[in-house]
């Protein structure tokens, strides 16, 4: 595990943790170099995020009515694959070399508890967002529309503001999945790691997380090129007549696609989210 030094009984050194003193030196892109050589070097990482496809794909083989177990069987996988790495990579920055068996075993072991933080993080962002379009928006709309700003304008300050402060939370508890699987924390202390981490980090974490989602962005794209509105479940906007598929899931050329796209990134950038956290937790 890889925890605060305030959380660890006794020294929490970097040598009394056992991580190399090398990783607290890396930058973004040599992290990234890092963890490229993490899963090529470990082929048992791309087997779980395979057998993560398979498993997905064999939900969708069956009745229609399970596409959406297969969607959040797909969801959960990516965790699962997320966590796989973390334990791997941490145990790497040890100079340990752990078992594919014992490395699951340590990520299902620790899943109800990042399960427990998930469902935290997402009440925290709903609540967020609800309160400030339904309370914090009023004064902003009255003073907008006594300025004289049109509806649309007021809307769209208003929506911009819902969209930065889920965006900002959702920012700060980026490595709760690091802090349950690597760091073995509870939810409510994931999220109060993450917290700090990011805090200490603010423009690393931002830099690493924006080229995620620029990559997922690409994933996005495929879908919205390749993706059939009509698959068993699809996540759209609809524009007047024009319908942008933002994530599809089922058995579809598109979905295919995106998913061994996702999965790629993923097992990539899982890396280099244990890596800073790793980094983050003896900087803290």
């Amino acid at each position: 595990m890889a925890k605060l030094r305030a959380d660890v009984e006794g020294c929490g050194c970097v040598r009394c943790q056992q991580v190399e003193g090398t990783a607290l030196q890396r930058s973004v892109t040599e992290s990234l170099r890092w963890s490229s050589r993490l899963v090529l070097a470990r082929p048992s990482i791309p087997a779980v995020f395979l057998g993560v496809g398979f498993l997905q794909l064999a939900v969708l083989l069956g009745p229609r009515e399970l596409a959406l177990v297969g969607a959040l069987l797909g969801v959960a996988g990516v965790f699962v694959g997320r966590g796989y790495v973390g334990v791997v990579g941490r145990e790497t920055l040890a100079q340990r070399n752990p078992s594919p068996a014992s490395a699951l075993r340590t990520v299902f072991r620790r899943f109800p508890a990042f399960a427990g933080a998930a469902l935290l993080v997402v009440t925290l962002l709903g609540s967020t967002g609800l309160f400030v379009a339904r309370v914090l928006s009023r004064p902003v709309r009255a003073a907008l529309q006594a300025a004289g700003a049109s509806a649309f304008t007021t809307d769209v300050v208003v929506l911009l503001a819902v969209a930065a402060s889920v965006l900002y939370l959702l920012l700060k508890f980026w490595f709760v999945p690091e802090a349950c699987f690597v760091g073995g924390y509870g939810p409510a202390s994931a999220l109060r790691t993450s917290w700090q981490v990011t805090t200490l980090h603010r423009r690393k974490a931002f830099f690493v997380v924006a080229g995620f989602a620029l990559l997922l962005g690409v994933g996005v794209a495929l879908d919205t090129r390749l993706a059939n509105p009509e698959s068993p479940i699809a996540l759209t906007i609809r524009y007047g007549e024009t319908t942008v598929v933002l994530r599809s899931f089922g058995l579809s050329f598109a979905g295919g696609v995106r998913f061994a796209f996702d999965m790629a990134v993923t097992a990539l950038y899982s890396g280099v989210f244990v890596h800073h956290y790793v980094s983050g937790v003896f900087e803290a």
